[in-house]
């Protein structure tokens, strides 16, 4: 079981809110490269879901389940 925040594929600048002095990329999956991702890796999806953004600064979230093929 995995839940991901759903994106664009767009790098963007972030970690400036971690108060640590660094910054990284986040890098939020489209939900089909998600699936793809886990695919590749052997696995079979056995439930997919999600929910959609609050607003344009809350992306929408995603659940997938999946077994070892």
């Amino acid at each position: 079981m995995t839940a991901f925040k759903a994106g664009t594929s767009q790098v963007r600048r972030a970690g400036s809110s971690t108060n640590l002095g660094v910054e990284f990329d986040l890098y939020w999956q489209t939900p089909q490269e998600m699936e793809r991702s886990v695919t590749d890796a052997g696995f079979t999806t056995v439930f997919w879901g999600g929910v959609p953004a609050d607003g344009p600064d809350s992306p929408a979230q995603g659940y997938l389940l999946a077994q070892k093929a």
